[in-house]
Protein backbone atom coordinates (compact mmCIF):
# COMPACT_ATOMS: atom_id res chain seq x y z
CA UNK A 1 0.00 0.00 0.00
CA UNK A 2 2.83 2.41 0.83
CA UNK A 3 4.43 1.83 -2.58
CA UNK A 4 1.11 2.45 -4.30
CA UNK A 5 0.91 5.87 -2.61
CA UNK A 6 4.63 6.64 -3.04
CA UNK A 7 5.26 6.63 0.73
CA UNK A 8 8.76 5.54 1.76
CA UNK A 9 8.81 2.79 4.38
CA UNK A 10 11.50 3.08 7.03
CA UNK A 11 11.39 0.00 9.24
CA UNK A 12 13.08 -1.28 12.37
CA UNK A 13 11.66 -4.78 12.85
CA UNK A 14 13.18 -5.20 16.31
CA UNK A 15 14.34 -8.38 17.92
CA UNK A 16 11.36 -10.69 17.38
CA UNK A 17 12.62 -11.95 14.05
CA UNK A 18 12.55 -15.73 14.31
CA UNK A 19 8.75 -16.16 14.25
CA UNK A 20 7.56 -15.72 10.65
CA UNK A 21 11.07 -15.18 9.27
CA UNK A 22 9.98 -15.62 5.65
CA UNK A 23 7.24 -12.99 5.96
CA UNK A 24 9.64 -10.58 7.67
CA UNK A 25 12.25 -11.06 4.95
CA UNK A 26 9.69 -10.30 2.28
CA UNK A 27 8.64 -7.10 4.07
CA UNK A 28 12.25 -6.11 4.82
CA UNK A 29 13.09 -6.19 1.11
CA UNK A 30 10.28 -3.72 0.43
CA UNK A 31 11.40 -1.09 2.97
CA UNK A 32 13.20 1.98 1.62
CA UNK A 33 15.41 1.93 4.73
CA UNK A 34 15.80 -1.06 7.03
CA UNK A 35 17.30 -0.53 10.52
CA UNK A 36 19.00 -3.46 12.26
CA UNK A 37 21.44 -3.95 15.08
CA UNK A 38 24.08 -6.67 14.74
CA UNK A 39 21.99 -9.34 16.46
CA UNK A 40 18.97 -8.57 14.27
CA UNK A 41 21.09 -8.55 11.09
CA UNK A 42 22.43 -11.97 11.97
CA UNK A 43 18.96 -13.35 12.75
CA UNK A 44 17.12 -11.81 9.79
CA UNK A 45 19.78 -11.89 7.09
CA UNK A 46 21.97 -14.70 8.37
CA UNK A 47 25.07 -12.53 7.97
CA UNK A 48 27.52 -10.77 10.26
CA UNK A 49 28.68 -7.14 10.08
CA UNK A 50 31.82 -8.21 8.22
CA UNK A 51 29.61 -9.68 5.47
CA UNK A 52 27.39 -6.61 4.92
CA UNK A 53 28.72 -6.21 1.40
CA UNK A 54 26.36 -4.89 -1.26
CA UNK A 55 26.95 -7.93 -3.49
CA UNK A 56 25.98 -10.28 -0.65
CA UNK A 57 22.83 -8.26 0.10
CA UNK A 58 21.89 -8.20 -3.58
CA UNK A 59 22.19 -11.99 -3.73
CA UNK A 60 19.74 -12.13 -0.81
CA UNK A 61 17.32 -9.96 -2.82
CA UNK A 62 17.94 -6.62 -1.08
CA UNK A 63 18.18 -3.47 -3.17
CA UNK A 64 17.32 -0.95 -0.46
CA UNK A 65 19.26 0.94 2.21
CA UNK A 66 20.23 -1.13 5.23
CA UNK A 67 21.36 0.74 8.33
CA UNK A 68 23.34 -1.29 10.81
CA UNK A 69 23.18 0.30 14.27
CA UNK A 70 26.49 -0.33 16.01
CA UNK A 71 25.95 1.45 19.33
CA UNK A 72 29.18 2.93 20.69
CA UNK A 73 30.80 2.27 17.29
CA UNK A 74 28.33 4.42 15.35
CA UNK A 75 26.39 3.18 12.35
CA UNK A 76 26.88 1.83 8.88
CA UNK A 77 24.52 2.23 5.92
CA UNK A 78 24.81 -0.10 2.97
CA UNK A 79 23.09 0.97 -0.22
CA UNK A 80 22.74 -2.47 -1.73
CA UNK A 81 21.53 -1.25 -5.14
CA UNK A 82 24.57 0.88 -6.00
CA UNK A 83 27.25 -0.55 -3.72
CA UNK A 84 27.72 2.51 -1.54
CA UNK A 85 28.85 2.14 2.05
CA UNK A 86 28.33 5.10 4.40
CA UNK A 87 29.85 5.05 7.88
CA UNK A 88 29.26 7.45 10.75
CA UNK A 89 31.14 7.16 14.04
CA UNK A 90 29.40 7.43 17.37
CA UNK A 91 29.10 10.93 18.80
CA UNK A 92 32.47 11.68 20.51
CA UNK A 93 30.97 11.93 23.99
CA UNK A 94 34.22 11.99 25.97
CA UNK A 95 35.65 14.77 23.78
CA UNK A 96 32.45 16.72 24.44
CA UNK A 97 32.77 16.23 28.20
CA UNK A 98 29.76 13.87 28.34
CA UNK A 99 29.35 10.42 29.88
CA UNK A 100 27.09 7.50 29.05
CA UNK A 101 24.33 7.05 31.62
CA UNK A 102 21.98 4.62 29.87
CA UNK A 103 21.81 3.19 26.37
CA UNK A 104 18.20 2.03 26.75
CA UNK A 105 16.11 3.45 23.92
CA UNK A 106 19.05 4.77 21.89
CA UNK A 107 18.23 2.55 18.90
CA UNK A 108 14.66 3.82 18.89
CA UNK A 109 15.85 7.43 19.08
CA UNK A 110 18.25 6.69 16.23
CA UNK A 111 15.49 5.35 13.97
CA UNK A 112 13.02 8.08 14.94
CA UNK A 113 15.42 10.97 14.29
CA UNK A 114 16.61 9.40 11.04
CA UNK A 115 13.00 9.17 9.89
CA UNK A 116 12.21 12.74 10.96
CA UNK A 117 15.16 14.22 9.05
CA UNK A 118 14.55 12.02 6.03
CA UNK A 119 10.90 13.05 5.86
CA UNK A 120 12.00 16.71 6.16
CA UNK A 121 13.90 16.06 2.91
CA UNK A 122 17.39 15.74 4.37
CA UNK A 123 19.80 13.51 2.50
CA UNK A 124 20.43 9.98 3.70
CA UNK A 125 23.85 11.11 4.93
CA UNK A 126 22.45 14.06 6.90
CA UNK A 127 19.71 11.85 8.33
CA UNK A 128 22.38 9.36 9.41
CA UNK A 129 24.46 12.09 11.10
CA UNK A 130 21.49 13.45 13.01
CA UNK A 131 20.35 9.96 14.02
CA UNK A 132 23.78 9.06 15.39
CA UNK A 133 24.05 12.40 17.21
CA UNK A 134 20.60 11.96 18.77
CA UNK A 135 21.37 8.43 19.93
CA UNK A 136 24.62 9.65 21.47
CA UNK A 137 22.92 12.50 23.29
CA UNK A 138 20.19 10.14 24.48
CA UNK A 139 22.82 7.88 26.05
CA UNK A 140 23.91 10.75 28.31
CA UNK A 141 20.48 11.12 29.89
CA UNK A 142 18.70 8.94 32.44
CA UNK A 143 15.40 9.13 30.52
CA UNK A 144 14.86 6.31 28.06
CA UNK A 145 12.15 8.02 26.01
CA UNK A 146 12.28 11.11 23.86
CA UNK A 147 15.11 12.71 21.99
CA UNK A 148 16.91 16.05 22.07
CA UNK A 149 15.18 19.05 20.55
CA UNK A 150 16.18 20.01 17.03
CA UNK A 151 18.23 23.11 17.93
CA UNK A 152 20.34 21.27 20.52
CA UNK A 153 20.73 18.27 18.25
CA UNK A 154 21.96 20.31 15.29
CA UNK A 155 24.28 22.40 17.47
CA UNK A 156 25.82 19.22 18.94
CA UNK A 157 26.25 17.63 15.51
CA UNK A 158 27.90 20.78 14.13
CA UNK A 159 30.23 21.11 17.12
CA UNK A 160 31.12 17.41 16.87
CA UNK A 161 31.98 17.71 13.18
CA UNK A 162 35.21 19.42 14.22
CA UNK A 163 36.00 16.33 16.31
CA UNK A 164 35.77 13.88 13.39
CA UNK A 165 32.03 13.23 13.60
CA UNK A 166 31.48 13.08 9.84
CA UNK A 167 30.34 10.47 7.35
CA UNK A 168 32.78 8.43 5.33
CA UNK A 169 31.40 7.27 2.00
CA UNK A 170 32.87 4.74 -0.39
CA UNK A 171 31.72 2.51 -3.21
CA UNK A 172 32.36 -1.21 -3.00
CA UNK A 173 31.07 -2.44 -6.39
Amino acid sequence: MARRHDIPVLWDPGILIRPNLEALLSLAKEAKVLFLNETEASALLGIERSDMRPQRLQKLGFHNHIVLKLGARGALMVEAADGTLIEIPALPLKDLGLNVISTVGCGDVFAGVFAAYYIMRSSLEESLIMASAAAGINATRPETRGSPDRANLEEMANRSGKLGFTVRKRTLL
